[in-house]
This record gives C-alpha cells, structure tokens and sequence, in this order.
C-alpha cells in the first residue's frame, strides 16, 4: 500500500504549503513520487525553521 499525501501529515506543516494544487508540477491531478517528495522535503525545512531544530 502506498503512502500518498491525501493521508499524509507531516505535524501540520501541510497546512501551510499551499495545498496539492501548489505541487501537482505537471498539473494532472495527481502527485506522483517526486511531487511528493519535494513538498516533504519543503514540509521539513519550514518545520524546522519554525521550530528551531537545525543543524549546529
């Protein structure tokens, strides 16, 4: 079973990136791997600039 973003949560940065239209890149209404992976990655680094957990 796959993981896609219509149950993924990554601590409620999905809130804030814009949404599946934002990242649907060839805009066929679907996410495919890499669609997914770069708003996980972006998720990541917004979460981490937020919250202050970055590298020393």
């Amino acid at each position: 079973m796959a993981y896609t973003f219509d149950n993924y949560h990554h601590l409620g940065m999905e809130n804030h990136d814009g949404g599946n239209e934002r990242w649907d890149f060839n805009h066929d209404g679907e996410m495919s791997i890499f669609e997914e992976n770069s708003r996980r990655a972006y998720d990541q680094v917004m979460f981490n600039n937020q919250y202050g957990e970055e590298d020393t």
